[in-house]
């Protein structure tokens, strides 16, 4: 592939990231222009900078399924407050037990946005937190391992393959 054909698919993508982190800084400035000259520049810098970290798919670009964005985002919000209430239970009340540990879970799901997906919600459930990826597997961090983890990351899976229309395989 050309320099010149590699930029010209990476451009648009830039573009959008800029976009994207120009209105995040629009959001978090509640609206506020005064600092647009700072943030023009930094939203830039942010959207070079992943380029870099999520590198766009070459041979697929993801499409989220409108279905499956009505579907994930009150399974998505459930879980964020089932998560932070959990939480809160467990340093409010310091005697609740612990069973730290870590497990390693078989991803399904095809590299890129699905997997960043994944990893981004199983940090909001209930007592999980995504710790890295290690070729195919998610390492899941678990505030109470006595239970099975399984039926809840294979849900979160299911949803994120609808959600980007994969059907789940790799």
């Amino acid at each position: 592939m050309s320099m010149t054909h590699s930029l010209l698919r990476t451009l648009p993508i830039l573009l959008w990231r800029w976009l994207l982190a120009l209105l995040l800084w629009w959001v978090l400035a509640e609206g506020d222009a005064n600092g647009l000259a700072f943030a023009l520049p930094v939203a830039l810098l942010a959207a070079l900078v992943s380029l870099q970290l999520l590198r766009p798919s070459a041979g697929r670009r993801w499409r989220v399924i409108t279905l499956g964005w009505l579907r994930f985002i009150p399974f998505f919000l459930l879980n964020s407050l089932l998560g932070g209430v959990d939480v809160a239970r467990r340093a409010f009340h310091p005697r609740l037990p612990l069973a730290l540990c870590i497990i390693r879970y078989p991803l399904n799901l095809p590299e890129g946005w699905p997997r960043v997906a994944f990893l981004s919600t199983v940090s909001l459930l209930p007592g999980t937190l995504s710790v890295k990826m290690e070729g195919d597997e998610a390492h899941i961090h678990l505030l109470d391992g006595s239970g099975d983890p399984l039926p809840a990351l294979r849900r979160v899976e299911r949803r994120v393959a609808a959600l980007f229309g994969t059907g789940g395989e790799a």
